[in-house]
This record gives C-alpha cells, structure tokens and sequence, in this order.
C-alpha cells in the first residue's frame, strides 16, 4: 500500500508526498519498475545506480534493488562496484533482448510513475485550496482590470466554490481577460505526477508548456520525487478545440498516453474561450463532461 494513500490534506502541504522506502510503496508492480530501469540503463552511456535513481525519480537503495534483481535475471553486468551508489552497469545480449521487447509495447523512459489511486487521492485533498480567497486576493488577482464591486464579490464566491462558471456577453467586453485572472486568486502549490500507471501503461501528467514549478524555497527537503510541485495551473483552450483533445492522446511514437488538457488543469483553472465556436456542438462537450462535473470526478 502506498504511503500517499494515507496522508492527510495538512500533511501533504506541509511534508509533502513521503518517500517510499520499500518497492511495495511505490503503489507500482515491481516488475513495471524493473523493466523501466532496464530502459534507463540502456539509454545511459555510463550508467550507475545515482544516475539510474535520478532519472528514475526513487531512492538510490529502492533502484539498488531493482537494479540487482536485472542483475540476477543475467539482463545486465557489474562493470566496477566501488562506493556505494557508484555501481557501474552494463547491458547483456539477454538484456537488450528483453528492452527490444519492452520498446514495443511502452517506449516511455521517464521518472517513475505513480498509481491510479495516489493520483486521485491528492487531487481530491488539493482541488480545493486550504485557504479561501478572501476579497483582498480578489482584488489583487484583478488589480488591473476596472470591475465593480459587485461583479468582484461574484467572483470571490466562485473561485472559493470551485465550480464551473459561464461568462456571457457581447464580444470585447472581457470575458476572457476576467477568466484568465481567477486562477490568480487560488491560494498555495499543488503537487502533480509526472506520469501516472494503469494496467501497465504510461499516463504523462506534467506538460512544461502547461505546468510552472514553484520556487525551491518552498519545496520540502525531501519528498517523493516522482511528484513535483507546481503553481495551480491555468490552461485555456478555445476554437480549435475537438472532442478527441478531451480524451487520452496515444503517441505512436513513443508509445505511451498524453493526459488530456482537462487533466493537466486539474487543481487549477481551466479556460474555454469563445464557447460554441469549437469544431464540434456546445452540446456534445457538455454531455462529454456532465457526469464527471456531477459527480465532482479529478
């Protein structure tokens, strides 16, 4: 069972994710992790068991481990074992046997992921900020727009509701420009994943296009590096937008998912411009989210 599932809302934003300490609190098969650390030795030109950890985002006695069960699998060699952590690898014939079979069903090589599970439960303890917008936020995160009064006091309520807001009107009179300022107002960082696991297939979450990361000074000592803290995100879409962006984007290339934009503004704002002017119905995208926004579903 993984740490993350049992962490309290005041946990997380003060210590962060925990650091597993064993493979059984990755949430991830130990055998999904093996083979991701085959693909990193691969791809190294000098691989030893700090860099393979880096890549992998784990602790260096987690990849220790992983690292000696390829080894007793005879999928890789010992080339020089001198200070701990400076274990140098290389691949063997099997080796590259079993990485030509893995290519070919995932060819993601990234930080490891994290589970299902994990990921919905720290989006459902940050989708609302610990500390409600007060109307001196409000007011900041408008500052340079003229707003009466009333419209701020509007506004205050549906950035502390959390719930989906239509902003109607003729064109030029600042929708958009109102729209894209209310996640100004959301309090605190969040922390994101950079790729989630489901029945063995890769999920990439964080997009550095979409996702900005928050100063090193507030970021804890130590923490689980397969999630990154990053300022509440904001991405807005508008006529461009079909209803296959709404859903997982395979990569036949790489061979792994891109989160749809939906899931990469989790915990943030997310912007439809100039609603019913998309290439398909108003009505379609709203049967497309109807049930997850009922149900209140990250």
């Amino acid at each position: 069972m993984s740490q993350t599932a049992i962490l309290s809302r005041c946990e997380i934003e003060t210590m962060g994710p925990l650091v597993p300490e064993e493979l059984t609190e990755t949430g991830v098969a130990e055998a999904f992790l093996s083979d991701l650390a085959l693909k990193h030795v691969a791809m190294m030109a000098d691989p030893t068991t700090n860099y393979v950890a880096e890549r992998l985002r784990l602790p260096r006695m987690l990849t220790e481990e992983l690292l000696q069960q390829l080894y007793r699998e005879k999928l890789i060699e010992v080339r020089l074992q001198t200070t701990v952590g400076a274990t140098r690898y290389a691949m063997l014939d099997h080796g590259w046997d079993r990485l030509t079979r893995l290519l070919s069903v995932s060819g993601y090589v990234g930080p490891a992921p994290i589970s299902l599970a994990d990921y919905t439960h720290m989006m459902r303890l940050q989708s609302i900020p610990s500390h409600p917008a007060a109307m001196e936020n409000v007011r900041e995160a408008f500052h340079d727009l003229v707003l009466p009064g009333s419209l701020l006091q509007t506004l205050g309520c549906v950035i502390n509701s959390r719930r989906s807001l239509f902003l109607t009107g003729l064109p030029g009179t600042g929708k958009t420009a109102v729209a894209e300022r209310i996640n100004n107002a959301l309090s605190g960082p969040i922390w994101i994943p950079y790729a989630v696991e489901i029945d063995g297939q890769i999920i990439r979450v964080f997009d550095a296009h979409c996702h900005q990361a928050a100063p090193d000074d507030i970021t804890p000592a130590e923490y689980d590096h397969r999630w990154i803290l990053i300022n509440r995100p904001l991405v807005i879409v508008g006529g461009e937008l079909t209803l296959e962006n709404t859903d997982l984007t395979w990569s036949s290339a790489a061979k792994f998912y891109e989160a749809p934009f939906q899931m990469k503004s989790n915990g943030g704002t997310l912007v439809i411009d100039d609603f019913s002017r998309q290439r398909v119905p108003p009505q379609d995208l709203l049967n497309r989210w109807i049930v997850p926004l009922e149900r209140r579903v990250y």
